[in-house]
């Protein structure tokens, strides 16, 4: 996941928290190597789902513009979900 592909405000601290919380195995507040392994594999993997149903997006375009961007429409939600 390049820094290109995603444009985000990132996350609140309480995510943060929340994520960590999720995949904290030992419960030490932190995430260790296998945890972080874990947690960027996933993110990857959801940013290519996002990716392959974002059909706002123009062919070949390769990041998100959200100046470009208005509320995601019923359509595309239901076929989303």
């Amino acid at each position: 996941m390049a820094g290109s592909d995603v444009r985000s405000d990132g996350f609140s601290l309480q995510t943060c928290h929340n994520i960590i919380s999720l995949l904290d195995m030992d419960g030490s507040g932190k995430l260790g190597l296998m945890e972080f392994h874990a947690l960027w594999t996933r993110m990857q993997r959801y940013l290519e789902i996002f990716q392959s149903h974002d059909t706002d997006r123009f062919p070949g375009e390769q990041c998100c513009d959200p100046g470009d961007r208005g509320p995601v429409r019923r359509p595309q939600l239901r076929h989303r979900i």
